[in-house]
């Protein structure tokens, strides 16, 4: 893939010169900072930059630059999209914490916006290279336990996307409770979790389960306490484990969310495998005594019956055959069985893989592709409502633009 049409790119390029990073529209910047910056050098000097290549495969799949940006425009749309839901636009999140900033995977989406952000994390090569290059931003070096150096009621926000995943159960807790102080009342903790969605694709498949990285042996005890108690933890069998003996992997699911951490908090939301098809995304809303009133009703992920018959077949028509970059498509899916939901997932970048609906009864959607390049489209079937850890069956088509 090459790059944009010209059109969007000169689009985007008036937009950043004119108005500057918080001109551009969601879609826009998602596209900016993942194809376009690849595409145009005036666009990417409006950006955020990239860390250096040595940096890049620090954590996750990542494997080059392209990727990189890929996975933070992909989880910061991600977040955008579930506040959405619950109502909250841009405007509601001024300051900012990052916990886990990294070297800036998700930091640097935060560049367009008005508040000020703020990034913490244990591994100093990363906070040395933010400080100089993300200056939007201040950094500073966290801790194993809290608390951290800010006051309290300090932010609208929380944020971290695979930190939790990775702590123990006290020091689950004892975060938390160190969020609650530093959140403003009604203010949102987000963050991500591995659930049953994670559980699913493990018990299932083995690269899944490789990918964890725990000890030999440990994943079956590691399944077993999720089963039993709704929370597991095992320790981490790489490099990773030396950052804290409270490092590790860990797997809770939505009843011990909504019993263990609503102390301080009011759950708004979970949804399963929101996060690379892999980890759950939580929002929560401090406690505020003006707000208990207006208690929210979680939205929560509906898991379907053990017991639903599976789809027997399955088929993929695009409509026209052969899409026109930068001209709507549509995507429709034929399927036989019995109360049949559909997912579209779609490989945009290398191995970069995004889905681009909820599981829906509506077996068609529309799209466009924006990049010149090989897609490969793919629809998921599965009976009845819900997170389909590892769908009926599945059909996909290649097409390129």
């Amino acid at each position: 893939m090459t790059g944009l049409p010209a059109s969007r790119i000169t689009r985007i390029e008036n937009i950043l010169k004119r108005r500057g990073p918080a001109g551009l529209n969601d879609d826009d910047w998602f596209l900016a900072n993942t194809s376009g910056m690849f595409a145009s050098e005036i666009i990417r000097r409006g950006l955020a930059p990239l860390p250096p290549t040595e940096m890049v495969g620090s954590g996750g799949a990542d494997t080059s630059l392209r990727m990189y940006a890929y996975s933070g425009a992909g989880h910061y749309q991600s977040i955008q999209r579930r506040l959405s839901e619950l109502g909250y636009g841009r405007g509601h999140l001024n300051d900012i914490l990052e916990f886990g900033c990294g070297n800036g995977r998700l930091a640097r989406m935060f560049l367009r916006e008005k508040g000020s952000y703020t990034g913490v994390d244990l591994v100093k090569p990363g906070l040395v290279w933010l400080r100089k290059n993300l200056r939007f931003g201040r950094y500073q070096l966290g801790t194993e336990l809290p608390p951290l150096k800010q006051r309290a009621e300090r932010f609208d926000a929380v944020i971290s996307v695979s930190v939790l995943t990775h702590l123990t159960e006290m020091a689950q807790s004892a975060w938390l409770t160190e969020f609650a102080r530093l959140l403003k009342p009604g203010g949102l903790l987000v963050q991500t979790v591995s659930g049953r969605h994670s559980m699913a694709l493990c018990k299932r498949h083995e690269n899944w389960r490789a990918a964890l990285s725990v000890p030999e042996g440990a994943f079956e005890p590691l399944a077993a306490g999720f089963d039993e108690k709704g929370f597991a933890w095992a320790p981490h069998a790489g490099t990773a484990g030396m950052i804290s003996k409270h490092y590790g992997i860990s797997f809770q699911n939505e009843q011990f969310i909504q019993d263990n951490w609503c102390k301080d908090f009011e759950l708004l939301g979970i949804w399963a495998g929101a996060i690379d098809n892999w980890q759950d995304l939580v929002i929560l809303r401090r406690r505020d005594s003006k707000l208990n009133e207006r208690r929210a009703v979680p939205i929560l992920p509906v898991y379907a019956a053990a017991n639903a018959p599976p789809v027997e077949a399955v088929e993929l028509k695009l409509e026209p055959a052969i899409p026109t970059l930068g001209e709507p498509f549509r995507m429709e899916a034929v399927a036989q069985g019995h109360d049949v939901h559909f997912r579209y997932v779609i490989n945009e970048i290398e191995g970069y893989y995004n889905y681009i609906s909820e599981w829906s009864r509506s077996p068609s959607l529309n799209f466009t592709c924006w990049v010149p390049g090989r897609y490969n489209i793919i629809v998921h079937a599965a009976s009845g409502p819900g997170s389909h850890s590892d769908p009926s069956i599945g059909a996909g088509v290649i097409v390129t633009v």
